[in-house]
């Protein structure tokens, strides 16, 4: 007797699809509000991810000059006759489809207003990343921005998983989803953090 193959169905994001990303609508309210903080003549890094795309997609055409090392995100702002873009060089990972470069010197070449990043976890004690590649080579940067700007999805905040990327004490605002975990969002909030809901 034959075996019949089982077919599983998982949405798959990519910067075409963008709408079958896990919590699309929440991800654009926070790309709007991320956005929203920026001003003319701002210097922005954006790092990977559904999210980070989406605010890649807001700033383009603005006069915002903005810093990435991510593919998809700087192959978009250049077809869109986005006028500043600044793509940090290294080798191309094509698994995360992002350029890595380890060399600390490097990214200290590079500075910005803000710094816009996402995780896999947040907590009271800071963000949490997955990927230890391209989570070494985006802590490079942090001191080379006036303010980080985590943005997450609700689903992530009172998650810890993977490696601590910053503590809490270097988050400047946290944007998330009006459904977020409200013991942590109070934690973050008492220790200065400006936590802002959407």
């Amino acid at each position: 007797m034959a075996q019949k193959k089982i077919e599983f169905s998982r949405k798959v994001w990519s910067p075409l699809n963008a709408e079958n990303t896990e919590n699309y609508r929440q991800k654009t309210a926070i790309a709007e509000k991320a956005a929203a903080l920026c001003d003319k003549g701002d210097s922005v890094v954006i790092n990977c991810g559904s999210t980070a795309f989406m605010l890649g997609q807001e700033l383009c055409g603005e006069n915002i000059k903005i810093i990435t090392n991510y593919f998809p995100l700087a192959s978009y702002l250049i077809e869109q006759d986005h006028e500043f873009v600044i793509i940090t060089g290294g080798q191309y990972n094509k698994s995360k489809n992002i350029f890595l470069n380890p060399t600390p010197e490097f990214s200290r070449t590079y500075a910005g207003h803000w710094m816009f990043t996402s995780g896999k976890g947040l907590t009271e004690q800071g963000l949490y990343k997955t990927d230890m590649l391209t989570a070494v080579v985006e802590q490079q940067m942090l001191e080379q921005v006036g303010k980080l700007v985590v943005a997450v999805d609700s689903s992530k905040v009172g998650q810890r998983s993977g490696m601590m990327f910053c503590p809490a004490t270097k988050i400047d605002i946290v944007i998330t989803g009006k459904d977020a975990d409200e013991n942590v969002v109070r934690g973050l909030r008492e220790q200065g953090i400006d936590v802002i809901l959407v």
